[in-house]
């Protein structure tokens, strides 16, 4: 989440949700993955550059937006949209999967 809205509690301190947390403190290998899909207000796949923009000490960051998947069946902020990746989900976790892999000591 890097669009907070207004009405959770949360967005009084994080308003850009995790883009407002000590990103520049991470050092490991970081996976930005969204859905390009993605119509979360909340979650837009455009935001992923402003996040690795962010990750400065990290030893590899890396962004992959995933195409593809069903027609959604849920709005688009729910499991079931490109959102939860619907469709898509065991290419979602493959890519995960693959980065841990290529990136553990």
């Amino acid at each position: 989440m890097t669009r907070t809205p207004p009405a959770r509690a949360i967005a009084t301190s994080h308003p850009n949700g995790v883009a407002d947390l000590a990103l520049s403190e991470i050092t490991v290998p970081t996976l930005i993955m969204s859905h390009r899909n993605d119509s979360c207000r909340a979650t837009p796949p455009a935001d992923a550059e402003m996040l690795k923009r962010r990750l400065t000490k990290t030893s590899k960051t890396e962004i992959v937006l995933i195409d593809g998947g069903d027609p959604p069946e849920s709005p688009p902020r729910e499991a079931k949209a490109a959102h939860g990746y619907f469709g898509i989900e065991a290419k979602a976790v493959d890519t995960i999967a693959d980065f841990i892999n290529r990136n553990s000591n």
